[in-house]
């Protein structure tokens, strides 16, 4: 029984363009990972002190892979690539999961303090930020060069501040790079009278940033 091959037999009989969503950072409760067989990557660096300093975070009893770490990079990339191969996929989509908002700067000072001694110079929030870049042209990349007709998207949250003050994503940054979105898809759940982000000046701000970049919303 394979429930994803049934949506996207259906999706093909509809004429419906068929995208893998995955949320590329956030993994599971962390009183889950017994259930993880030993092979798995995530389960070897939880098991190894020094791997679960480099390729994990830790937030509110949720484990996240660390896109930090070029290893955890890797693997989120080559997740994507293997869904959108085995079901024939039109394409990537991700969420707007990236650091957890209430994410000390203690989580990942280990690898901050790695950063700095190879030479690094940004703030850590800035640091982050790059991270998350990282992440998604890493990705990206992966999937374009998995299958060149594929499309690769995203959903940042509907409010932009949000974005990047609390998850530590650049959506302008990514816009601006040449071909690596296809398409943004930012989450407006919002109503027309909700007093801090109404669904139309929302939806205008994210279309005129859209524009700017020429990438589709």
């Amino acid at each position: 029984f394979d429930p994803i091959r049934m949506l996207r037999d259906e999706a093909a009989r509809q004429n419906l363009s068929f995208h893998i969503w995955i949320n590329p950072m956030r993994g599971f409760a962390e009183q889950e990972i017994g259930l993880v067989p030993e092979s798995f990557p995530i389960r070897r660096w939880y098991d190894d002190p020094a791997l679960r300093e480099q390729n994990l975070l830790f937030s509110e009893g949720v484990i996240y892979l660390n896109p930090a770490s070029a290893q955890a990079r890797e693997l989120i990339a080559s997740g994507a690539v293997e869904a959108l191969n085995r079901y024939e996929a039109d394409g990537v989509h991700i969420d707007d999961y990236f650091y957890p908002p209430k994410l000390s700067l203690e989580a990942d000072a280990a690898s901050y303090r790695q950063y700095l001694e190879e030479g690094g110079s940004l703030s850590q929030e800035d640091w982050r930020r790059e991270n998350t870049w990282l992440m998604v042209k890493t990705l990206g990349e992966a999937v374009h060069a998995a299958d060149a007709a594929a499309q690769f998207g995203v959903s940042p949250r509907g409010v932009s501040s949000q974005n990047y003050n609390d998850l530590y994503i650049d959506i302008a940054r990514w816009l601006e790079e040449p071909g690596l979105l296809d398409y943004i898809a930012p989450q407006l759940y919002f109503g027309f009278a909700h007093d801090t982000a109404p669904f139309a000046r929302a939806a205008e701000e994210w279309n005129a940033l859209a524009e700017q970049y020429g990438v589709p919303l």
